[in-house]
């Protein structure tokens, strides 16, 4: 589908003597944290970041503060990350029987919260091909209409 020789230059990273704006992304969005600490979603994004560069430990803390904060200023679609979030540094099935649960609200759920979302984010990955998680996606009670 695509080659390394055919990438859009802004978006290159910079050989090891220089830097691109690319380079800057990451950095700029833990200035972000530090400007605005109880950004409950930019900590999410932050420990599965984290848990997926290796750092489960690092992952771990950012998303146990995210979950400090979804206790003050919670709403449906921080849970339902923070939930897909823990798959990267949790015991599977706890998470697995989380999303269970919030698939079976429909009513609290938000149009990103179904399994066909579940099926292809690159989010929930530690979770593809587990058993558990691959029966969960099947139950039709968690298959409710998204309209």
């Amino acid at each position: 589908p695509g080659s390394w020789d055919q990438i859009y230059a802004p978006l290159r990273h910079a050989v090891w003597h220089g830097w691109t704006p690319t380079d800057m992304v990451f950095p700029f969005f833990l200035a972000l944290l530090k400007d605005n600490p109880k950004n409950v979603s930019a900590r999410i994004e932050h420990g599965v970041i984290l848990g997926m560069l290796g750092d489960t430990a690092g992952a771990r803390v950012v998303l146990d503060e995210a979950r400090e904060f979804l206790a003050i200023r919670s709403n449906a679609t921080d849970r339902w990350e923070y939930a897909v979030a823990r798959s990267w540094v949790d015991e599977k099935s706890a998470v697995i029987a989380e999303l269970g649960r919030q698939l079976r609200e429909p009513a609290r759920r938000t149009p990103t919260a179904n399994v066909y979302v579940l099926r292809v984010t690159w989010a929930s990955q530690p979770l593809h091909g587990d058993p558990e998680f691959e029966e969960m996606l099947k139950d039709p009670k968690n298959n409710a209409p998204l309209f």
